[in-house]
């Protein structure tokens, strides 16, 4: 996932998803929250460290610890879908 800076006009690596273990093609959506987490909805049911299984119905945040090409950091839940009946 890329970052934009307005000042520059430049684009850069944000969020490096091989490193940590989302291919591109996985996430359905994200959103990316005022303290630099992001929220993320995947295509199909993928497995996620410290969540588990995740389906295309679920939201987690990842929460970096370490941006750009040396991505690192956690996944939480942040909605279950099934809790709901989706």
């Amino acid at each position: 996932m890329l970052s934009y800076n307005t000042r520059t006009a430049a684009y850069a690596m944000y969020i490096d998803g091989s490193d940590i273990g989302v291919a591109a093609s996985d996430i359905k959506g994200f959103e990316r929250l005022s303290d630099g987490s992001l929220l993320l909805t995947f295509i199909d049911t993928v497995s996620l460290p410290g969540v588990g299984l995740v389906e295309n119905r679920d939201i987690v945040r990842f929460t970096p610890t370490s941006t750009g090409a040396n991505t690192a950091g956690s996944f939480s839940w942040y909605f279950d879908g099934s809790d709901v009946k989706l």
